[in-house]
């Protein structure tokens, strides 16, 4: 880590959380804040407190369903920046190295540094319509590389992973990654692919 960690910053965040009072904004993500006093409801049917410190069981129960997975592997986060978070502090350690596509959405990379992982990258390029060429990702893997990390979505094209990678995938298989592969995740803000389904083909 070449920044101590308590002056790490991300410039982007601070953009999207301070800077971003536009009419159109594009930096945001979320909903638009709402008065609770023009919500239909009577304040003795609000609880905010309960049972299910990680999440609301009948939602974990249902994603668990939906992923075929046990209750144990689903996690809550408040929003997709922070699932980022949670996923690479759980799949890498500090010093481990991930290598990430590029362009990417910021929040990834500064949150792989504060974390204290080594970030390399791959490209994806405009003149190849943003597709992932597996053989192009294969070459940049050392011994040192814990995860390979693309959105669902391309960041800049928004097409879906599946329908812009390359056709051939053998590019990956024996490329010497080691345990933990790859991993696809949400880009966060600005993504537009919270309805898409990701293409189990993508990584071999």
């Amino acid at each position: 880590m070449t920044t101590v960690r308590s002056q790490m910053r991300s410039a982007y965040m601070e953009f999207a959380k301070l800077r971003s009072g536009a009419r159109f904004n594009l930096a945001s993500s979320g909903i638009e804040n709402f008065p609770m006093a023009e919500l239909p409801f009577r304040a003795e049917d609000l609880q905010l407190t309960g049972t299910g410190t990680y999440g609301y069981e009948p939602l974990q129960e249902r994603l668990a369903a939906h992923c075929e997975v046990s209750q144990e592997c689903i996690v809550q986060a408040m929003g997709t920046s922070l699932a980022n978070h949670l996923t690479l502090a759980a799949t890498a350690d500090p010093g481990d190295e991930i290598l990430v596509e590029d362009p990417t959405y910021e929040l990834i990379t500064s949150t792989a540094q504060f974390l204290g992982l080594e970030v390399r990258t791959f490209p994806r390029r405009f003149e190849d319509q943003y597709r992932i060429d597996p053989q192009e990702v294969a070459k940049r893997i050392t011994a040192k590389t814990r995860l390979v990390v693309a959105g669902i979505a391309s960041a800049n094209s928004g097409l879906p992973a599946a329908r812009c990678t390359a056709p051939d995938r053998r590019g990956l298989s024996g490329s010497g990654l080691r345990a933990g592969g790859a991993l696809r995740i949400p880009s966060g803000a600005g993504n537009g692919g919270g309805d898409q389904q990701p293409d189990q083909s993508l990584w071999p």
